[in-house]
């Protein structure tokens, strides 16, 4: 589907692009003054659960990674610091918001291609907004496990603002982990409609919950840049099917040069059937107005419900 801009539109754009060139110069400088790409710190929160070095190793763990990257920093050299936020973390999955492929204004790179190179994972790539000038924008998941199949679902949106999407993404989970090769994860990644009334946050969430009831009960995973805060309406919605990873602590990551607000999550289906192991926040980031969430969960379900 093809997102095709009015004149309104186009301005918004034209503005966002001025936004965007004065923030990623700040960035860029903040960074090269006050933090090299490998100068991370992880603000971790005690879930109370067994030592990840003492649990038992032939569960399954799954490492997870949202990242929303502000259009990869605009170049090639911030998608190779945000390929070395990824690596020094070693994720199972990724999920990424905000990622162009081929767009004018962040120098025409394939930036999941890139990324998929530089992490050595494989891509999957769910374009939302087609702009005029050449170029896709959207949401993108990296994997180390073999992808089953592939799915980008649109999501109403009210007025003109902006196309938003979930991308589906089917993972098998091998013999390594003490399961059949058919037990299989899905994971999906969004990013909801930021403005202030919620209308199509609420409208977004009705569409996702539809799109998943034929899966409930099977193991799912859900991460990405809501656009609300714990306490809000979306995310009530979304507790109906889902468990927010580290629920109750603040995960705040955005912005990422002085974090106040919670709007990037990691949701887990069924609730009953995860472990949270580690959930944090990666700071010490700055090639994008987010930071990064990194988690580790376990599934704890009986493993054999989910073979043949």
């Amino acid at each position: 589907m093809q997102l095709v801009l009015d004149k309104g539109g186009a301005m918004n754009i034209r503005w966002r692009k001025i936004g965007i060139v004065v923030f990623t110069t700040f960035i860029l400088l903040f960074t090269t003054h006050c933090a090299g790409p490998q100068a991370f710190v992880s603000t971790s929160f005690d879930t109370g659960e067994v030592p990840e070095q003492i649990a038992d190793t032939s569960a399954i763990r799954i490492r997870i990674l949202t990242y929303n990257i502000f259009h990869g920093g605009l170049g090639s050299m911030n998608i190779r610091r945000v390929a070395k936020v990824i690596n020094a973390v070693d994720p199972d999955v990724v999920a990424l918001q905000e990622v162009d492929r081929g767009s004018l204004f962040s120098g025409r790179i394939d930036q999941p291609a890139e990324l998929a190179r530089l992490t050595n994972l494989t891509v999957v790539y769910g374009p939302n907004v087609y702009y005029k000038a050449g170029g896709e924008y959207g949401n993108a998941v990296l994997t180390r496990f073999p992808v089953i199949r592939q799915e980008n679902h649109l999501l109403p949106y009210i007025k003109y603002f902006r196309q938003r999407g979930i991308l589906e993404v089917e993972l098998g989970i091998g013999k390594e982990h003490g399961y059949k090769d058919n037990f299989h994860v899905r994971f999906f990644v969004t990013h909801l409609d930021n403005r202030k009334n919620d209308a199509e946050r609420i409208v977004s969430v009705d569409t996702i919950e539809a799109i998943v009831q034929p899966n409930l009960g099977t193991p799912m995973i859900l991460a990405g840049d809501l656009n609300d805060a714990p306490e809000s309406s979306t995310l009530s919605i979304f507790r109906r099917t889902w468990e927010i990873a580290g629920d109750g602590k603040r995960l705040n990551a955005f912005r990422s040069f002085l974090p106040r607000r919670q709007i990037d999550y990691i949701l887990f289906h069924p609730q009953d059937r995860w472990r949270v192991v580690e959930i944090k926040v990666i700071r010490g980031v700055f090639m994008s107005d987010h930071l990064p969430v990194f988690a580790v969960l376990e599934w704890i379900g009986d493993k054999n419900e989910m073979q043949d």
